[in-house]
């Protein structure tokens, strides 16, 4: 009986491994969840007994987001340099004091300084 449990805590543990890398990819837990054939309900059962995950969770989420992130501005940059007027306005719009609107300039001005996100890497 305990090499049976010891068997499911191994599959359990790789699981998760496989989630967190998934989420890196894209931060979406139901995504997350499909490509790895684990329930949504599973997954947020192990979020909320084990905390190591959960932190874990948090983390690669974050880096989905940062590397989203990444990818949606270079397809901008792309839209740009192909001469989109919907992409050359927002990125003005956004950016740029001469083009941005009223409040958004005024929250702009108002920034003290630019949030910075500190990722630990944790060392198995």
């Amino acid at each position: 009986m305990k090499n049976k449990a010891k068997k499911i805590d191994e599959r359990q543990e790789k699981q998760k491994g496989i989630l967190l890398e998934q989420l890196k990819k894209a931060p979406i837990i139901k995504v997350a969840c499909e490509r790895v054939s684990v329930s949504r309900a599973t997954f947020y059962r192990w979020q909320e007994e084990d905390d190591e995950f959960r932190k874990a969770i948090d983390i690669a989420t974050i880096e989905g987001k940062l590397l989203i992130n990444d990818m949606s501005e270079f397809q901008l940059l792309s839209l740009i340099q192909e001469k989109s007027p919907s992409a050359i306005r927002y990125w003005l719009e956004n950016h740029h004091p001469d083009y941005m609107k009223k409040g958004k300039l005024e929250e702009r001005e108002n920034l003290s300084t630019p949030s910075v996100i500190i990722l630990e890497k944790y060392e198995d």
